[in-house]
């Protein structure tokens, strides 16, 4: 009996240890860091000489931050060209609004009209400015908890505001009615999955202009790293001649020791934006994973809106005890990379990444590729939209293309065609984008074109978009 009931535990030990390969898990946060945090700057942090300092500093260290904008202000000022530069080195351009209204009710259903004003110019007026941007995320001092209001954003496309704060005046308007209620420093636990088209996030952010550099180091690692949570970190500005705000000394040593947190993968740094789409996509996710003639396949699906929600996740999952020391490779939609299996308590771990809603990713001893095929987007994410048309003198392009096709260090291309085919109008695109491309019947070198049909044509990687244009003039 002794040696049949060590058989037996041997053969039920074998059996667990061969089910435990292929065990997947998304990781919360990118790369498998412990927590996340964003940087954000209020609207007057930007001159022209404390903007490019501030970008300097944290382009130096490998970190994008977000920049709230009054939109009013900011063309009053002119300023739109230093918010283009700040967009072109990959930080996030938001909205405060455009008039930065006092705090009001904007609970009650006589304010909507107010809000929705207030809040709609504010988006177009920066998308409008900034060519190509599309704005995701909202800041902005007042209250945002009415359905009502909700509404509004969701109609604008936002996914996400931080700072939603209660009004002493207004006891009934909660600040977090929808989305993750009362989402602070942890991680929340129940998502409102009735919100259409995008799930919304109620953020509240922690301001960071006074404190210490020790003060600054325990708040985030205690209401972060230790949580497993998410910090938002706010200035409103960096001065060597304001004693409200950090020095210029100061704010570098705070982004010194995040950088160490970055390397020691204790944090993940981004902007609000990245950081949102990321913890939406793992939200609602559907993980699937099979193994088979030592290959494990992962695959990801979500309920999202493609064209947006395309953020690569992290996966850990683990690999046959013989993999260790060896060559894996992480094969998805033909784009393949290494990665190195590591040993985490007799368990043989793999970390890669995977976007959802684009086919299984494969673990792997040897590449896993198509020969007939190329690196492929979904056809039926990828939108151009034309209007008015005719053009008479001008019209809109509206584009849509996922975000993964950036990821991996591609660009869609937008151009306008004559009738002989001839290249006459070439737009930029940038990784987030979706309207604001304007095309007032003039050529690349400022010339008027004649009148006539024109082909506008979006390509990216497999799909090639076409419609015709008649300018009027």
């Amino acid at each position: 009996m002794g040696i049949q009931k060590l058989i037996s535990l041997l053969l039920i030990t074998a059996c667990v240890l061969v089910a435990a390969v292929g065990d997947t898990e998304i990781k919360p946060w990118k790369n498998g860091a412990k927590a996340s945090l964003t940087i954000g700057f209020d609207w007057n942090s930007y001159t022209t000489t404390a903007g490019n300092l501030i970008d300097t500093i944290l382009t130096n260290r490998g970190f994008h931050a977000y920049w709230a904008i009054w939109s009013g202000l900011a063309t009053t000022r002119d300023a739109w060209s230093e918010w283009q530069n700040l967009a072109d080195h990959g930080h996030e351009i938001n909205s405060i609004n455009q008039m930065h209204l006092a705090p009001q009710n904007y609970c009650g259903t006589d304010s909507v009209e107010t809000y929705y004003t207030d809040v709609r110019e504010g988006i177009l007026e920066i998308e409008q400015n900034i060519p190509g941007y599309k704005v995701l995320t909202a800041i902005h001092p007042n209250t945002y908890g009415s359905k009502e209001s909700r509404s509004i954003l969701d109609s604008l496309g936002v996914i996400a505001t931080d700072h939603s704060r209660t009004n002493a005046s207004f006891p009934d308007c909660h600040p977090c009615q929808r989305g993750y209620n009362g989402f602070s420093y942890e991680m929340a636990l129940t998502p409102d999955t009735t919100i259409n088209p995008n799930p919304f996030f109620c953020i509240h952010r922690g301001g960071a202009d006074n404190w210490t550099l020790e003060t600054y180091q325990e708040k985030i690692t205690t209401n972060a790293i230790e949580k497993g949570g998410f910090w938002h970190a706010y200035w409103h500005g960096v001065s060597d001649n304001n004693a409200g705000l950090p020095t210029e000394a100061l704010f570098i040593q705070e982004l010194d020791w995040l950088k160490s947190q970055v390397d020691s993968n204790n944090l993940w740094v981004d902007t609000f934006r990245d950081i949102i789409l990321y913890m939406k996509e793992r939200v609602y996710g559907n993980l699937e994973t099979s193994v088979s003639n030592d290959t494990i396949a992962i695959t990801i699906t979500d309920t999202l809106i493609d064209s947006l929600y395309d953020a690569p996740l992290t996966i850990e999952t683990e690999v046959p005890t013989g993999w260790l020391g060896q060559t894996v490779y992480a094969s998805q939609n033909n784009v393949v990379k290494e990665v190195t299996p590591y040993d985490t308590n007799g368990a043989i771990i793999v970390m890669a990444e995977i976007i959802p809603d684009l086919g299984p990713l494969y673990i792997s001893l040897s590449p896993v590729t198509s020969a007939a095929e190329s690196f492929r987007i979904n056809s039926g994410s990828v939108q151009l939209k034309i209007s008015p048309n005719p053009a008479n003198p001008s019209t809109q392009i509206n584009c849509f293309v996922p975000g993964y096709y950036s990821h991996y260090g591609k660009l869609p291309e937008l151009r306008i065609l004559d009738s002989r085919g001839r290249i006459i109008k070439e737009f930029k695109i940038g990784k987030y984008f979706r309207n604001s491309f304007t095309w007032d019947g003039r050529s690349g070198n400022g010339k008027t074109a004649a009148s006539g049909v024109y082909t506008v044509v979006l390509t990216a990687g497999n799909v090639h978009l076409t419609k015709r244009v008649t300018l009027l003039k």
